[in-house]
């Protein structure tokens, strides 16, 4: 850089200076023309001398050292920059604070929180009790506030508890059927002569799970979703009360 007084001045940091300091280029230098707060100050004739003027032993010399001086602050500079970079692209991704709460896996890394709801059982007897029973869980509402268009890319990151449990045996997707006002997902069938019945595994939706940072996972529907109501629950079929909602949209014409 050219300073006020028409020098050529080099600028370095402290820890840059630190590391040239000791060096003999430095020192050559400094008994030239001096440092001050790690800016290296070359007038213009001094450059003028070490280019044209100089005997050509001398300018040689300097011209060496000025090339080494350059060569080693590119060094360390790149050497920092290197450091940065590699300490960014190892940055850790975030996890959810709270553990079993499915959150959406933004395209930049962020976490996003779903819809949180109780679910509520209600038991529906049918023929005065001859015909059997139907149980089935109720989100109240058609649609879930969190929506999503057919066409994103859906990822979701859970943190679960215990740790050393298999998230495929405690995580479920569910596709939730809309009717008079409200989400519901038929739970278990009662049937007089052959008993009971669940029903779950009809409305499941398969996914794939992958490790994500130290303690989480990252879950993915294995096909893309079709336009509807969603459910993450997680704790096996005893969770199913607590669910984490988000609906798909169809795409606009």
């Amino acid at each position: 850089m050219i300073g006020r007084d028409g020098c050529l001045e080099i600028s370095l940091d402290a820890q840059h200076l630190q590391e040239l300091s000791s060096r003999e280029v430095i020192q050559s230098f400094k008994s030239v023309q001096g440092s001050h707060n790690g800016i290296f100050s070359f007038s213009p004739e001094f450059v003028e001398s070490v280019l044209f003027t100089r005997p050509l032993e001398i300018k040689s010399m300097e011209v060496r050292q000025m090339r080494r001086l350059f060569a080693l602050t590119l060094a360390l500079v790149s050497v920092s920059t290197c450091a940065a970079i590699l300490a960014q692209d190892t940055k850790k991704p975030q996890e959810p604070e709270y553990a079993n709460s499915p959150l959406f896996l933004d395209k930049d890394g962020t976490l996003k929180p779903l819809e949180r709801q109780t679910t509520q059982l209600e038991t529906k007897i049918r023929g005065l009790g001859y015909g059997g029973a139907d149980g089935k869980y109720v989100v109240p509402n058609e649609h879930s506030t969190v929506r999503f268009p057919v066409t994103a890319n859906l990822q979701f990151v859970v943190r679960p508890e215990p740790k050393d449990i298999d998230p495929a045996t405690v995580i479920q997707l569910y596709s939730l059927k809309v009717s008079k006002g409200r989400r519901e997902l038929l739970g278990v069938k009662l049937r007089a002569f052959s008993g009971s019945q669940t029903t779950l595994n009809k409305a499941a939706v398969p996914f794939d799970v992958a490790k994500y940072g130290e303690a989480s996972v990252v879950i993915k529907p294995q096909n893309p979703l079709a336009p509807g109501e969603y459910m993450w629950t997680v704790g096996g079929a005893s969770a199913v009360a607590q669910g984490y909602c988000f609906g798909v949209d169809p795409s606009t014409p």
